[in-house]
C-alpha cells in the first residue's frame, strides 16, 4: 500500500513553497517538470503561509484535498492536469490547533492526525485503498513526518514515532531542532523533505548540517532511498515539497 505523498511513477508536477527562489528549482524545470508555487493563506502565521501541507492533503494518487480560501488559486493552477481536486469543509484559521485541519499524514495504508482537527474531507474521502486513521497528539504530523517508503518514516515526534513503531513498522526517531523555519524555534523534518519517486527523497539543505546526519544516512541508505538536495546550505521547512506523476 503507497503513500498519496510517493508518485508512483515520472513526476511531471510539482507544488513547493511560493517562498523558494526559482534558481532551487531550475534544475527540476530542465527535466520537463511543471511547477507550481503556492500563495500565502491570509489567515495563517506568515511564515507558515505559503507551506503546502498547511492547505492541502494529497489523498490518492492524483486526488488533493485543498483548504476553501485558496481552493480556485490550485484548482485553476491543475486544471490542465488529471488531479481530482476536493474542496475541503474547513476554513483556517491563525493559531494552534485552528491551523492543522490539512496537516495529516497518510502511509501505508494508515493517516496520522489529531483527529478532532482533520478535515472531513481528508476523513470520508473514496480512495483506492481503504486508509485506517490513527489518532495523535501532533496536529502538525505531516510536517513532523520524513516519509521514507511506504514502512519506513524519520520523525522527531515520539508520539507518532511510539504509534508507527506499533504497527510494526521501521521508525528512525531523530533529536529536535536543527532544521531552520524563521519566526519559530525550529522546523520539522517532513517539512523540509518531500518524495521525487519510490527510492528518492528531496531535502532543503545540506543533511551533514543535521546531528543526526549519519543515523539518516544509514536509515535511507539500508532502504535504498537517495536524497536530492535543493540547494540550501542549511535545512529549513518549507512545508513539505508535493510531487506527482498525473496525465494532461
Amino acid at each position: 500500500m503507497n503513500s498519496p505523498f510517493i508518485p508512483k511513477s515520472e513526476v511531471n508536477l510539482m507544488i513547493i513553497n511560493g517562498e523558494v527562489d526559482d534558481s532551487h528549482v531550475v534544475k527540476f524545470r530542465k527535466k520537463g517538470i511543471h511547477i507550481i508555487k503556492t500563495i500565502p493563506h491570509p489567515n495563517l502565521d506568515i511564515n507558515i503561509a505559503y507551506h503546502p501541507d498547511m492547505v492541502m492533503c494529497p489523498i490518492d494518487d492524483n486526488k488533493l484535498v485543498i483548504e476553501p480560501l485558496v481552493f480556485d488559486y490550485y484548482k485553476d493552477c491543475l486544471k490542465s492536469y488529471n488531479m481530482e481536486v476536493i474542496r475541503g469543509e474547513k476554513h483556517l484559521l491563525g493559531k494552534y490547533p485552528h491551523d492543522v485541519a490539512y496537516n495529516a499524514m497518510l502511509n501505508g495504508g494508515y493517516g496520522f492526525h489529531l483527529l478532532k482537527s482533520t478535515d472531513k474531507k481528508i476523513l470520508c474521502a473514496e480512495n483506492s485503498q481503504k486508509i485506517e486513521w490513527v489518532d495523535v497528539k501532533q496536529g502538525y504530523s505531516k510536517c513532523s513526518v520524513m516519509i521514507v517508503d511506504d514502512n519506513s518514516i524519520i520523525t522527531s515526534d515520539k508520539s507518532i514515532a511510539n504509534k508507527w513503531q506499533e504497527l510494526d513498522k521501521a521508525v528512525l526517531l531523530i533529536r529536535e531542532g536543527s532544521i531552520h523555519l524563521p519566526g519559530y524555534n525550529y522546523g520539522f523534518i517532513g517539512g523540509a523533505t518531500g518524495n521525487f519517486s519510490n527510492n528518492t527523497v528531496i531535502i532543503t539543505g545540506d543533511l551533514t548540517n543535521h546531528p543526526d546526519y549519519s543515523k539518516i544516512q544509514k536509515f535511507l541508505e539500508h532502504r535504498h532511498i537517495d536524497l536530492i538536495s535543493l540547494g540550501y546550505d542549511k535545512i529549513y521547512d518549507i512545508g513539505t515539497i508535493l510531487s506527482f506523476s498525473c496525465s494532461h
